[in-house]
């Protein structure tokens, strides 16, 4: 009975924190720019990684690599899939920030809370 319990928390846990990335993921994606947008180095950072080239220092090394990840994916246009990018990496986050709430012992609410203000803040 106990081991039921607690199978039934962890999926109550799981689809809480996936509905919370969902939830986010489908908030960017809503209001992402389609286009290039901005100048400077927005631009530069879009066309970095689908060259695989080197920003000024430090580099950024794992921003260019992911970027370039994105930059392979057959949707949209580059600056697109880019923009695309920073949205899926602003959902994982708000998911690790449910996580991170839930693993210092916070309820489920604050965990929800906590994760969504993250969101509409950024």
């Amino acid at each position: 009975m106990i081991t039921a319990v607690r199978t039934e928390k962890r999926w109550t846990e799981w689809l809480t924190g996936g509905a919370v990335v969902l939830l986010t993921l489908a908030t960017y994606l809503v209001t992402m720019y389609p286009g290039l947008g901005g100048g400077g180095d927005a631009a530069k950072f879009r066309y970095l990684g689908h060259v695989l080239g080197t920003a000024h220092p430090p580099g950024y090394p794992l921003y260019t690599l992911v970027s370039w990840l994105f930059s392979v994916l057959p949707v949209g246009s580059l600056a697109y899939r880019i923009n695309l990018m920073s949205a899926v990496c602003g959902a994982l986050a708000a998911g690790a920030t449910y996580v991170s709430v839930r693993s210092l012992g916070g309820a489920r609410a604050a965990a929800v809370a906590a994760a969504l203000l993250l969101e509409l803040a950024a």
